[in-house]
């Protein structure tokens, strides 16, 4: 629950200009990130990686520390498969994780 309450929180904070993105790139990403996470929201998760990495979301910011180092541990592990990115997909509860795997399991069938 935690995460989603810091996505939330960030979209907020990004609404009433608490947090102000550093160029126009990253505004034009967090426009998009916050568009994605209400639909997200709705389908019962979130995508963490969709949220910056501020001290202000700590459980948000915790996760994507430890999503950036699995590639560079695995790069010096030997026989490790080679990934570029990792990311952590948080759910609100178990039905929403099955709901949403059964959208994505029709969706690769079709």
């Amino acid at each position: 629950m935690g995460c989603m309450i810091e996505a939330q929180k960030w979209q907020n904070d990004y609404q009433l200009n608490k947090v102000i993105p550093r160029s126009d790139i990253e505004r034009q990403f967090w426009e998009s990130n916050r568009e994605l996470l209400d639909v997200h929201i709705r389908k019962g998760f979130i995508q963490t990686d969709k949220i910056p990495a501020m001290r202000l979301y700590p459980k948000i910011q915790n996760i994507l520390n430890s999503m950036a180092m699995i590639p560079a541990k695995m790069s010096v592990t030997e026989g490790s498969p080679r990934i570029k990115k990792c990311s952590v997909r948080a759910y609100r509860d178990w039905q929403s994780f099955l709901k949403q795997i059964s959208r994505n399991l029709e969706s690769a069938l079709r």
